[in-house]
């Protein structure tokens, strides 16, 4: 197990430092394995294409000043392990302000987002040299179902075919929405669900086929919280987790998600879409 640690003091004042600690006995005891004072915003491990082949995701520099909240890093990183996780090495320094947000390996390739360069980059070779695909929108969470990769944006998701070589956009009708989290709605084809949050927290249903838009859960109308963002599959439930300070997570039976209309949300998404956000 691998825990990624930077100093929480980076989103309003700029410290930076990031650390990863490994334990191979269940959490009973942790090794600190990698630190550099440079560096922050360590958020998400991923495996690679070989054994014991192991990704983070971070960044270097930047973070806020005086208190003001900024979230971006100088430069984005990528780190690589080859030894599950016992030595680290920098495989990717995109070098300009943005932060490597999310990452894949799939099928022979290695895929990471930059946010704030709105792009992909690829890698063939294990890391050994990158390719920049550039999207028209925030690059954020990035994952596979089926035959398919999908980036997702800000009231968009990016969609390829061909392992990450070129990308096609399916833009939401509803504005204003942060979207994360892909994932394929089991028994479909070609359907996936986001979380979507900003002024609202929303579930959305897409029709990658079609491009058809539908809300299968609206989690404002019931909670109060438009911080509804994290989401995983399991089983036969999707669960939804808050990322504000109430922590509440929430459990959808995959057989309830639903398939309804997106034109009174869309109204409301061009009324309060300019209102300022922290995603």
């Amino acid at each position: 197990m691998l825990l990624g640690v930077w100093d929480a003091r980076y989103y309003e004042f700029g410290t930076c430092g990031l650390a990863i600690y490994r334990t191979q006995d269940d959490g009973a005891t942790w090794q600190q394995v990698f630190f550099d004072g440079e560096m922050t915003y360590g958020k998400h491990f991923f495996s690679g294409t070989n054994q014991d082949e192991l990704y983070l995701c971070a960044g270097a520099g930047g973070g806020g000043a005086g208190g003001a909240v900024a979230f971006t890093p100088d430069e984005g990183v990528v780190l690589k392990s080859t030894d599950s996780g016992r030595t680290w090495h920098r495989c990717l320094a995109a070098e300009s302000p943005t932060s490597v947000y999310d990452g894949i390996a799939w099928r022979g390739s290695v895929l990471v987002t930059a946010r704030e360069r709105c792009s992909v980059f690829r890698s063939i070779d294990d890391g050994v040299s990158w390719q920049e695909r550039s999207l028209s929108l925030p690059a954020r969470t990035i994952g596979a179902v089926g035959d398919r990769l999908i980036v997702t944006s800000d009231s968009a998701v990016f969609v390829s075919t061909d392992g990450g070589e070129t990308w096609s956009m399916c833009r939401a009708p509803i504005r204003g929405l942060v979207l994360r989290y892909p994932i394929g709605v089991p028994g479909t084809e070609g359907e996936i669900i986001v979380s979507a949050v900003g002024w609202r927290s929303l579930l959305l249903r897409v029709d990658l086929a079609s491009n058809e838009w539908f809300i299968a859960a609206d989690f404002t109308a019931f909670l109060r919280s438009a911080s509804m963002t994290r989401l995983a599959l399991s089983g036969d439930f999707v669960f939804a987790g808050d990322e504000s300070a109430s922590g509440v997570l929430m459990r959808v039976p995959t057989n309830k998600l639903q398939r309804r209309s997106t034109s009174r949300h869309r109204v409301l998404g061009y009324a309060l879409a300019r209102r300022p956000r922290m995603w």
